[in-house]
Parts: C-alpha cells; sequence; structure tokens
C-alpha cells in the first residue's frame, strides 16, 4: 500500500515539475504589422500631390492651394473612386 502512495505521489510530483518548467519556456509570439505611416505613398508637384494607400488601393488628391480664413495654406483631399 506504501508502494503506491509513493508512486502517487510521486507521478504528480513529476507533473508538476513538467507544467512549472514548461511555464518558464514560454515563447511570446510577436506580430509584426506595417505602421499606418508606411502604408501610404506620396507623389505630385507644386501643391497638388497624390497619396495612395499600398493596403487597401484607395487614392486621395491633395489640394493644397486653398487658404483659410486668417491666410494659412490648407491642404483638402478627395478620394478617388473607381467607376
Amino acid at each position: 500500500m506504501k508502494n503506491i502512495k509513493d508512486i502517487t505521489i510521486s507521478i504528480f510530483a513529476i507533473i508538476g515539475f513538467v507544467f512549472i518548467l514548461s511555464s518558464f519556456t514560454n515563447q511570446s509570439k510577436e506580430t509584426h504589422s506595417t505602421p499606418e505611416s508606411h502604408v501610404w505613398e506620396m507623389a505630385g508637384f507644386d501643391n497638388d500631390f497624390f497619396m495612395w494607400n499600398k493596403k487597401t488601393g484607395e487614392l486621395r488628391k491633395v489640394n493644397g492651394n486653398s487658404f483659410d480664413a486668417g491666410g494659412e495654406k490648407m491642404f483638402s483631399y478627395g478620394t478617388m473612386y473607381e467607376k
């Protein structure tokens, strides 16, 4: 009877030791996503340029010829859609 008790305790001790050992060797999962600033590509001239989203394919035309009430330059954009 004592032999079965010792074997049972030993089995649980081994399982506990393996559990504790495996918790120390946990590997973290790193997810690499593209930052928002690296998704948009810009090309243009003077005050007008185009912004192209490489991930979604969205195209924006940015107009820099506008001025606000204080005389400061404003940039406005319109999203281009495929018809």
